[in-house]
């Protein structure tokens, strides 16, 4: 099963992404992050930088993520 995880899940794209994404999959598959917190709070959600690998790979690790969706911006 696979867990994913929407990096700029913020922005734009993102917020229409998650929407589609939270339809159609369980919730606790989903991991939403930004570098700040969302207007209006879906699911999980984790505050992080990608220009920080060690954040990025606890993300990872924590949440044993199998798909990144970088869109990041």
């Amino acid at each position: 099963m696979e867990t994913y995880l929407i990096l700029g899940a913020n922005g734009q794209i993102g917020t229409e992404l998650q929407i589609e994404f939270f339809q159609r999959l369980d919730s606790q598959r989903i991991i939403l992050s930004d570098i700040f917190e969302p207007e209006v709070k879906r699911g999980i959600f984790e505050i992080a930088d990608i220009l920080d690998p060690r954040s990025l790979a606890s993300l990872i690790e924590k949440y044993k993520i199998s798909c990144i969706i970088n869109l990041a911006a």
